[in-house]
């Protein structure tokens, strides 16, 4: 997980990645397999960080490149209100991916103009209109 980001509406949003373990019961060689592929979502606090709970949408990859890994998210309210999230893949890219309806859904992730490495990205907000990308 990234760090969290505090919303205009005083809310504080911080994005995840779970990655499904099966059980011993479901793995033919009784070993857990690190399943690369992730679902990320996000948990909401409203009430400064005391409690969290998550928001309905989930995001995934393609169901047919469904081993691309899928990490370390990270999002942003833009000045119009639309949540950027932004994914650490191994596909050489952060993917991205937009929510015009509150964290409710999200669009399908697609490669953006950010090549990345195996590292978390982190963008600021330089509060001008400016934004940094840190890795």
């Amino acid at each position: 997980m990234t760090s969290p980001f505090l919303l205009r509406e005083v809310s504080i949003v911080a994005p995840a990645a779970k990655h499904i373990y099966p059980s011993p019961d479901e793995n033919k060689l009784g070993i857990w397999d690190f399943d690369h592929s992730s679902v990320i979502y996000c948990l909401i606090s409203t009430d400064d960080g005391k409690t969290f709970c998550d928001t309905p949408a989930r995001v995934t990859v393609n169901a047919a490149r469904n081993q691309d890994v899928m990490q370390e998210p990270g999002i942003l309210e833009l000045p119009n209100g639309v949540m950027w999230m932004w994914i650490r893949t191994d596909r050489c890219y952060q993917y991205e991916c937009f929510s015009m309806d509150n964290m409710k859904r999200f669009t399908t992730p697609e490669p953006s103009i950010f090549t990345s490495a195996c590292s978390p990205m982190g963008i600021y907000n330089a509060g001008n209109g400016v934004l940094y990308t840190v890795y």
